[in-house]
């Protein structure tokens, strides 16, 4: 047993080594790992803090834009309707003030620049109207249909049309239209009329030679009247290289209210 004892002994001292050294070694392996292990989840809880900070700040900045920008939408609205508010009104205005001073506007500028032919021969005699009525020469073969329009201001509560949508005529040639005008009130009003034609290049041969333009016209409640429209387009029309082309003419009236006395003592 002795025998046994000895030979074995020191194999089991070497033994107990080995295993004391496998024991440390596979203790440091484990430190080792868990270290390791530990730093990784350290990293990996730091990069999702920051992340998530990250996160948080980007929800906070995007809130605070987002509240600015809320409060500019809310205050802008404001402004921009104070301001449209604005443009409508001053348009409100000029519109009525537009509105009153068209006629003698238009009526200076027309007879500044001799567009109101009606002058010339209001103040012509009979005989000499007629002198000049015979000199005209009709041009044959050539052919201009005059469309008429009829309008009014808003404020001026009139039905006023045309009698006829078109005349068909040669220059040189007279012709007769017709507007029609109805007071649709319980008052008498007084209505002056602007008229317009259209090319105006067309105009300077456009000859009214009676015509209700400029002349106050009183109509008393549900008054109807015709107005005649007597003119001719003169035979220079067809030497015009500008016109050589244009066999249509327009011509507009549009009626506006006068505040004359009798106006004002119905108001």
């Amino acid at each position: 047993m002795n025998l046994i004892t000895k030979i074995l002994k020191p194999s089991l001292k070497i033994n107990l080594n080995q295993a004391k050294e496998a024991r440390k070694f596979f203790q440091t392996q484990r430190l080792n790992s868990f270290l390791k292990t530990k730093d990784t989840i350290l990293s990996k809880s730091n990069s999702n803090f920051i992340a998530q900070k990250n996160i948080i700040n980007e929800i906070s900045t995007s809130n605070y834009m987002a509240k600015l920008n809320l409060r500019n939408l809310q205050q802008k609205p404001d402004q921009s309707s104070k301001n449209s508010l604005w443009y409508i009104l001053s348009g409100f205005v000029f519109m009525i003030g537009a509105s009153y001073a068209a006629v003698p506007l238009f009526k200076i500028f027309c007879e500044s620049q001799g567009i109101d032919i009606n002058t010339e021969f209001r103040e012509m005699g009979i005989e000499e109207l007629k002198k000049k009525l015979s000199s005209l020469k009709k041009v044959e073969n050539r052919l201009v249909t005059v469309k008429f329009v009829a309008s009014t201001s808003a404020d001026l509560l009139w039905k006023f049309e045309p009698c006829q949508d078109e005349i068909t005529v040669a220059p040189g040639e007279t012709a007769l239209a017709f507007f029609k005008a109805k007071n649709m009130t319980d008052r008498s009003i007084i209505g002056i009329a602007t008229y317009s034609i259209l090319p105006y290049d067309a105009g300077l041969y456009f000859n009214k030679i009676q015509c209700f333009c400029f002349e106050e016209q009183r109509l008393d409640p549900n008054e109807e009247i015709d107005m005649p429209v007597f003119f001719y387009i003169d035979e220079q029309y067809t030497e015009d290289p500008k016109l050589e082309y244009i066999d249509n003419i327009c011509l507009s009236y549009t009626f506006f209210e006068s505040k004359g006395e009798d106006n004002i003592q119905n108001g």
